[in-house]
């Protein structure tokens, strides 16, 4: 967490820069544009068979048009522990075969190895598929959330879709559209070992390739208003316990 030197105004009153959102662990934001075939980003990507999965011109490629094969992508996200309110956008692309069997955007104890569109439901998953034109969300192991009507997840290019919590709950918009509103996620809180992820699989009949382009996280304030304790001490050592409140707001999105 960040500190500032204060000034005394009066018997009252301090004044101070607060420091960064970032800094004080109530922000943080990851954009993922895939320019770079390299993991240096802090990616991790995994894929049976091996480098099925991969970057390719700009774009991480989960999985290719050929069958049977299953790609995953991970990554950290500093402050998502302290982070109740969260917003990921990101560009998904599945088509060019007969179907694929669908793609998932996964919040949670992530495995260092490969999954698909199933996710890893122990934490919070949500499964894009395009057979059955249907997106669910799944939370804990739990079913929590499905459309209600077709949703067309695959088109001739990317589909922007937006996975967001918040005091509405969770909320999941398709190419403009929201088809998923005002789940509550029972007893939600982020771990410090939690990852975010993409997987994707083709099985022997359905085998779209799978591609996911421009991803956007926003936790905490970057996304919504956070309110983080502060202390006051005159020697660096020992502190207040007042726990007062000091809120920091997200950026003016301009469109």
């Amino acid at each position: 967490h960040g500190s500032v030197v204060a000034s005394r105004l009066d018997d009252s009153r301090l004044l101070c820069v607060s420091p960064s959102g970032r800094a004080a662990g109530a922000s943080a934001t990851v954009n993922l544009d895939f320019t770079s075939s390299t993991s240096s980003d802090g990616t991790q990507i995994f894929s049976h068979p091996h480098g099925a999965a991969r970057v390719v011109h700009g774009v991480l490629q989960l999985t290719s048009l050929d069958m049977l094969q299953t790609g995953s992508m991970s990554f950290a996200v500093a402050s998502l522990r302290a982070a109740t309110d969260f917003m990921v956008a990101f560009d998904v692309y599945m088509g060019g075969g007969p179907g694929g069997e669908g793609l998932s955007f996964n919040v949670g104890e992530l495995p260092p190895t490969y999954f698909g569109e199933l996710g890893v439901r122990s934490g919070l998953s949500v499964q894009l598929l395009p057979v059955p034109k249907r997106v669910e969300v799944w939370y804990a192991h739990v079913l929590v959330a499905q459309s209600m009507v077709g949703v067309e997840l695959r088109q001739r290019g990317f589909v922007h879709v937006t996975v967001a919590h918040g005091g509405d709950g969770l909320s999941v918009d398709v190419d403009g559209m929201r088809v998923i509103g005002n789940v509550t996620l029972a007893a939600w809180s982020p771990k410090a070992s939690w990852t975010m992820g993409f997987g994707a699989r083709t099985g022997k009949t359905q085998h779209d390739l799978h591609a996911i382009d421009n991803v956007l996280v926003r936790v905490g304030s970057a996304y919504r208003t956070r309110q983080v304790p502060v202390e006051v001490s005159v020697n660096a050592q020992e502190y207040t316990s007042d726990a007062a409140r000091f809120s920091y707001y997200a950026e003016p999105a301009v469109s």
